[in-house]
Formats: structure tokens, sequence, C-alpha cells
């Protein structure tokens, strides 16, 4: 969305799991004062909210099947009607979905509506578990700290020996559970995340492992360092800024792996 021509307009996301069923059509559509027990007053549907915009529908596996047929409407119309109203507005919404579950699957045992499943596979992206792309975890970590410390008012960083730790988990809970895996640790912190501070269920007492994981991340690393010096044409400054380290800590680390030699 941030990086689309629709950055400027609304980025509305909605968790449709975590919504009780029999609000989750009021939250999309909206509704009219008096529509039903409760509706004191007019209420602007997500959709509407989300016009000249995004709207990221996230666990859209979990959509009753009774309002598929609705959204199956929106998207080939682009229409709202709110609950209890008459009128149809135009709504110009980019539409993003996500799902933890196989909607194939879903759609085989009836729980998920073929057509709407077509309609919203347009352009999909297979996002692989966590455990499957373990060279992201340096790159999450980072961002999820970022925000951790906004939060906290407290600049945390990760030690070698926890970031190690992070890289040899395999996250049966995904990103969600790397997020709170460091959210328990910050906690346990004075700013650097020590082996130490990350729950017990992460640790592992295999320090033999610890050290052969050495190799693997001074070859990320290194591949970072190059990548940045290839994007930045050369220009330390430019690529140091890109890494996010000073231009001292590029230079040693230029000299470190040999690169630009």
């Amino acid at each position: 969305h941030y990086n689309s021509p629709r950055r400027d307009e609304p980025f509305v996301p909605v968790n449709c799991g975590a919504i009780p069923a029999e609000l989750l059509e009021s939250e999309l559509f909206g509704h009219e004062k008096g529509s039903f027990t409760g509706a004191i007053s007019q209420k602007i549907g997500k959709f509407e909210q989300a016009s000249g915009g995004t709207i990221f529908l996230d666990e859209i596996g979990d959509m009753p099947i009774g309002l598929q047929s609705k959204m199956l409407r929106f998207l080939e119309s682009s229409n709202v009607r709110r609950l209890g109203g008459n009128t149809l507005k135009k709504v110009d919404a980019r539409v993003i979905s996500a799902t933890n579950k196989d909607l194939k699957t879903l759609v085989d045992s009836k729980k998920f509506r073929p057509d709407l499943f077509y309609r919203i596979s347009t352009f999909s992206i297979e996002l692989p578990p966590l455990r499957n792309r373990k060279e992201d975890i340096p790159v999450l970590a980072k961002h999820i700290l970022k925000n951790i410390s906004s939060e906290r008012g407290v600049s945390y960083t990760l030690s070698s020996g926890a970031l190690k730790a992070l890289l040899l988990y395999d996250y049966p809970g995904n990103v969600r559970e790397m997020k709170n895996i460091l959210i328990s640790a910050a906690v346990m912190s004075d700013g650097v995340i020590m082996y130490e501070n990350l729950p017990d269920y992460v640790k592992f007492g295999n320090e033999d492992t610890l050290l052969n994981l050495e190799d693997k991340i001074s070859n990320y690393e290194k591949k970072l360092i190059a990548d940045a010096m290839r994007k930045s044409g050369g220009v330390k400054t430019k690529a140091a800024e890109m890494l996010g380290i000073t231009f001292r800590s590029l230079r040693y680390k230029l000299d470190k792996y040999g690169i630009g030699k």
C-alpha cells in the first residue's frame, strides 16, 4: 500500500477472525440508524472508510459463508449498501486478503465459496512458514524490536547469542510467535536482549550448535553488505545508510570480508 499510488489514501485492516460473525457484516458494510437493536446511530463500514485506498482482510478464511456472497457482490460491482439502507454507494478500494488456512480445502468442504475463492486469487503470493525462510529472521527481528522500542521508550537490540537462538528455533506460530518471543525477552532485558532473556522453550543446551552458526551468520552479513554496495553503486556512505550502520562500521566489515578488494 505504502509503495503504491494509493499511499496517500487510507489503509484499513480488518481481522475477519477476531470479529463475531453477527457483527462482521456491519463492520464491513456499515449500517443505518435503527437497522437493528442497538444501532443507535449511522455507522460507516470499513469498505467506505477505505475508499481511494486499500482494505486488508486478514484471516478471510474465517469469514462466515453467509457473508461471503455479499463480499463477492462487492468485488464484482464495487457497490456497498449499509445494513438497513436502500442506497448503493460506489467505493473504489483495493482489496488485499490473507489467510493461514488452505482455501482450496475449505472450498472442497463447502466452507468457502468457490466463486469468491477464484475472485480473490487473481494474484496470489504464498508465503512459506518462517522456519523455511530463516534468512528473514534478522530483518524481522530488527523491525519488531524497533516497534517495541517505540512503544516502551527503550532502545532494544539483540546480542549475537540471542540472534543465534532465534535462528535455530522453528516457530510453529510463525511471525506472531516471534513477536511474542521478543516482547517477552524485552520485558526481561535492560536494552540488550541476551540469550538468557529468551523464553525457556526457545533456548537450547548444545553450545556446539551455537558455534556452528557463526559461519552462516557471517555469510548472511557478507551478502547483505555486498548487496548494499552494489545497490549504492559503490558509494560507501550510501551503503552504510541503507544498512543502518555507521560509515566506520561499514569500513571495518568491508575489510573483514574482503569486499571491494
